[in-house]
């Protein structure tokens, strides 16, 4: 049995502090992971946490490597020496997972897909400007998307199984990672697709129910929902319809919500007896809500990253604060201290 509590988590009826080390198993030789997390137990971590990324393990469509091919992918076994070790293990299964990964964990098949790939306002696909290579944004309203995760999940799910309850180390899983379109969260970047216009018009509906309705708020004469297009910029002077832009920003966080309980839900059919919690990106404010995502039926927490700069006790005190006052378990899910790739500069010996 496994709770969040109020000091942490309580694991087989012990309580401990949400303290993990991280360890990457597939970046690390199978020959060096007892020695790695011989040091992280060194270190005083009784937790581990590791992502399981996708684009690893189903190199092909359909074609999987768990340790069959290169032994470094080998889950099963990691997640064995991890017990062995008396090591709780935080799981994180993506489907997005960063992890300074290109692609962010997606396979490539994945995101060359163009039913998959979310559209700017000129109908062509996003680009992520990742620092080793930009790759195709998916689109959070994408029902083949969820649909190619699901498969992906359930072949991780017998794996899973067996590290979970009784002596099994599992003890938390991440529902996907920093539900927030990739960081390009304005409003008019993003997403422009067939499937979340369609998505952005049941969202319409569900607010005003009738198109009447909808236009006398939004001063315009549309003859139902399927008319209504999305706005791809604030017109100037246009404040009569100003309700019009603020639904397209409400929506942004809609459609965030509705994908991650897509997700929480893929994750729930793996029937794992532990809980789910989720991570936000940095975002304090819309479209990212920790008090939202705490509200999806089955996910237990949602906490917020922190990469402080060196120093930078400011941002790390109103997160802390935020979180206090809005979070059920208040928490930073990642937490990076050093230097951060793009900062450009090295750190100092004092830093």
């Amino acid at each position: 049995m496994v709770k969040f509590t109020h000091d942490g988590i309580r694991i087989n009826g012990v309580e401990r502090p949400l303290y993990s080390g991280s360890i990457h198993y597939w970046r690390t030789k199978k020959k060096d992971w007892h020695h790695v997390l011989s040091q992280i137990k060194g270190m005083g971590f009784e937790i581990v946490e590791t992502y399981i990324p996708w684009s690893v393990h189903e190199y092909e469509e359909g074609k999987y490597d768990f340790g069959e091919i290169e032994e470094e992918k080998d889950l099963d076994l990691f997640l064995t020496l991890c017990e062995e070790m008396n090591l709780a293990v935080i799981v994180r299964p993506g489907p997005h997972i960063n992890a300074e990964m290109t692609g962010f964990g997606y396979p490539e098949w994945i995101l060359m897909d163009e039913e998959i790939q979310a559209k700017n306002p000129w109908g062509t696909t996003v680009l992520y400007p990742y620092a080793t290579g930009p790759f195709p944004i998916p689109s959070y309203a994408s029902d083949k998307l969820y649909e190619k995760t699901e498969i992906y999940f359930q072949k991780l799910k017998p794996i899973l199984q067996r590290h979970c309850g009784g002596s099994g180390c599992i003890c938390l899983i991440q529902a996907d990672n920093e539900t927030c379109n990739f960081f390009r969260d304005r409003p008019y970047i993003m997403d422009y697709s067939d499937c979340s216009k369609a998505q952005y018009r049941k969202f319409l509906a569900e607010r005003y129910g009738t198109a009447a309705a909808m236009n006398e708020r939004y001063h315009r004469n549309y003859s139902g929902f399927q008319e209504t297009e999305p706005p791809c910029g604030f017109e100037e002077g246009d404040f009569s319809s100003l309700c019009y832009y603020l639904d397209w920003i409400e929506f942004k966080e809609y459609q965030i919500l509705a994908a991650l309980g897509r997700m929480v839900d893929i994750i729930s059919r793996l029937e794992l007896p532990v809980p789910i919690f989720h991570n936000c990106a940095y975002q304090n404010y819309t479209p990212v809500s920790v008090q939202r995502d705490e509200e999806i039926p089955g996910l237990m927490a949602a906490g917020i990253d922190a990469y402080p700069e060196p120093g930078d006790t400011a941002m790390l005190k109103e997160r802390i604060r935020y979180l206090a006052g809005s979070s059920r378990f208040p928490f930073v899910p990642e937490f990076g201290s050093g230097s951060w790739f793009d900062r450009e500069v090295l750190l100092t010996a004092e830093e």
